[in-house]
């Protein structure tokens, strides 16, 4: 189960690697679309085999339809108008299958926006650039969404919604300023520039220029030419003619350097109509018949990028009749009624109201008093009209103000209670310390403790094992005294032959205990030695009773394998001394030593005599209790210096049974240490 779960881990860890790699190759695409931008409108053929180019070598189809929305774009450029509306079909299609793609959905809306903007059809751009932002509102922030939202705000100022630009430009500052975006500053500046331009507050105009100024060295062309452009007609609104005209004139070669066929068309009608209203008649006939020269190649060129509408070509008329009057060339009054048909397109209020002034005054001094008033009244139309934007404007202003007011008052409100937050989560951090350094003070109370209670366990296994080897010295005092006494009086038993054997033997028990008494482990062979002697002494004063059977493998005679000492002798004369308190000829001890199949060594010693009984009873250090005890302290003590543990377990056999089973069991591994640092512990 771990397994399976192990490889869903993996799997889903690739699958987030996956899309990561995936929305790291789009922001990528996206980054290096954005970059094309000032180039796009220049050369949309390179453009376009650039697009190709980068379609070829994606896989992701997501990434593959963004490059298509910029690929119509250039045949919109191109002037392919129907091809263009035929790829961004396409790109529709896919997005219907692909309901939740709202940042391609968003960046196809701002492109076709674009494309109506081109052809001046500004309420459907609108349309398009609203659910672009929509879009866009609903995927995470990313930098490609804020060329939408200044799009938007241009075309509402566009068309007029002076509060509702306002708040987009500001919204585009707000965004850019959180993705930490400086390059729509100097765009948004511009914007809000001609906004407050358009609604006459040029103290607020001019300052917005001057922030976009700040930022024009390191601005592009493109950028720049909208500057001087934008900044000639906000001098030209105030009747600044000769700031207009220098700004103007520093917007031309940018415009050419960008081969912008319309912004050069632009800075020479400017400049045209600037040198008219100045009286500059020479200027303005030689910049008017550069406007129609570069009319004239725009027209005839086979393959254009650029759209003239029809409110270019009115404009350009309306020049050359404003300048024919000012020239006082004769001109026909009935033509010019007819010209005033299509007053559409671009061509703003005031500039009709000085154009119908221009003709009033031509009229007039003619001695024509009907096209006089004719002219007169469209000048007056054209100059309410004027005067309604204006008022317009200001609401809008107070309007975009109070917006403006109720933000910065939400904000501030926001910002307290995010401080109200921000101190009830200290509050909770400073509660959460404080649990967490008592929980630290109660560990570290309890790790006390616990250290506590194993120093004093580790002072009773020093008091034990001290008393462990007062014993042992005990035990090797009486021993020793015995073992000069007898071997002073051996010789002299010599005439007593059938004396000798068994004082031998008695010499060779008491050595053999006085050499394990000081030693931690033995020979397991040594061991059975010290046993068989001991049992052959029993048996000389108890007529062989019991039987003892020895069951063992021959190769743990042969072996090293070390056993605790005395840890078979002491089970071999508990059993000797008090199973058997009334003797019979079927009393029996069964010694086993044997190696099960793990390498364990096995030391069972069973008798078939009363059993082990807890009633109290006359001891010494050596009877029942305490040699087994004894045996047991001294394997707590070596389990300690070992991963695998030994044991010892006494069991009274079940019925129809009857007796008793010592067992002592010793993993292979089991290491003993030297008997001098054991005794020190």
């Amino acid at each position: 189960m771990m397994r399976h779960f192990t490889l869903l881990l993996l799997l889903a860890a690739g699958l987030l690697v996956a899309c990561h790699r995936h929305r790291t190759d789009s922001d990528h695409i996206m980054t290096r679309l954005e970059e094309t931008l000032p180039i796009i409108n220049s050369q949309p053929r390179h453009c376009d085999s650039l697009y190709a180019a980068w379609q070829q070598h994606t896989a992701d189809s997501g990434t593959w339809h963004r490059i298509q929305v910029f690929r119509a774009t250039t045949h919109n450029l191109q002037g392919d108008s129907m091809g263009a509306e035929r790829e961004y079909d396409k790109v529709r299609q896919y997005v219907k299958r692909q309901p939740n793609d709202h940042a391609l959905m968003g960046l196809l809306m701002n492109h076709c926006g674009v494309m109506y903007n081109r052809a001046a059809n500004a309420p459907k751009s609108l349309h398009y650039f609203e659910a672009a932002v929509r879009h866009f509102e609903r995927v995470p922030k990313r930098g490609y969404m804020l060329s939408a939202y200044l799009n938007l705000a241009d075309a509402q100022s566009f068309t007029g919604d002076m509060a509702g630009s306002i708040a987009s430009f500001n919204r585009l500052k707000l965004l850019a300023d959180s993705l930490h975006v400086q390059q729509y500053d100097i765009a948004t500046f511009i914007g809000l520039g001609t906004v407050y331009m358009q609604i006459e507050n040029y103290v607020r105009a001019h300052h917005y220029f001057r922030l976009a100024q700040k930022e024009l060295p390191q601005a592009d062309d493109a950028t720049r030419f909208d500057y001087y452009l934008r900044l000639g007609n906000c001098y030209y609104f105030e009747h600044k003619l000769h700031a207009a005209a220098q700004a103007f004139r520093q917007a031309l070669p940018l415009a050419e350097a960008l081969q912008y066929d319309n912004g050069m068309l632009a800075c020479h009608t400017n400049l045209c109509e600037v040198h008219l209203m100045a009286n500059d008649l020479a200027n303005a006939r030689r910049e008017l018949r550069l406007a129609d020269s570069l009319l004239q190649v725009m027209t005839r060129r086979a393959e254009t990028y650029s759209i003239v509408t029809a409110g270019g070509v009115f404009y350009l008329q309306s020049l050359h009749t404003d300048l024919a009057l000012a020239e006082g060339k004769p001109i026909r009054l009935d033509r010019l009624r007819q010209d005033t048909i299509c007053p559409e397109a671009g061509i703003t209020p005031r500039y009709l109201m000085l154009h119908y002034e221009r003709l009033h005054k031509y009229a007039a001094d003619r001695g024509d008093w009907r096209m006089a008033l004719h002219f007169h009244m469209l000048a007056t139309r054209y100059a309410d009209t004027l005067r309604n934007e204006r008022m317009t404007n200001r609401i809008a202003e107070l309007s975009a103000q109070y917006r403006h007011d109720a933000t910065l008052l939400k904000q501030r409100t926001a910002l307290a209670d995010y401080k109200q937050r921000e101190t009830r989560l200290s509050l909770h951090l400073a509660l959460m310390a404080l649990c967490l350094v008592g929980m630290a003070l109660i560990g570290t109370l309890i790790f006390h403790l616990y250290r506590r209670k194993q120093h004093r366990r580790l002072a009773q296994q020093r008091e034990q094992t001290t008393a462990l080897r007062m014993e042992v010295v005990r035990n090797r005092v009486s021993p020793h005294y015995i073992f000069n006494v007898l071997g002073t009086a051996l010789p002299m038993l010599q005439r007593y032959p059938e004396m000798v054997a068994p004082l031998e033997l008695l010499i060779d028990v008491i050595r053999g205990n006085l050499l394990a008494s000081g030693q931690v482990a033995v020979r397991v062979a040594d061991e059975m030695a010290l046993v068989r002697r001991y049992v052959e002494l029993h048996h000389l004063t108890h007529h062989n009773r019991p039987r003892v059977v020895w069951h063992m493998d021959h190769e743990v005679e042969k072996c090293e394998r070390l056993v605790p000492a005395m840890s078979l002798q002491i089970p071999v004369e508990n059993a000797l001394k008090h199973a058997f308190p009334s003797p019979s000829d079927n009393d029996e001890i069964s010694i086993e030593v044997k190696l099960d199949e793990h390498g364990t060594l096995l030391l069972r010693v069973t008798d078939n005599g009363v059993g082990y009984t807890t009633k109290p009873r006359p001891t010494s250090h050596r009877d029942t209790g305490t040699g087994l005890r004894l045996l047991q302290t001294t394997l707590e003590m070596l389990n300690q210096r070992n991963t695998a543990p030994a044991s010892c377990s006494l069991q009274t056999l079940p019925p129809p049974q009857h007796g008793t089973c010592i067992t002592l069991r010793l993993p292979e591994s089991y290491k003993f240490p030297p008997t001098h640092e054991l005794v020190s512990t």
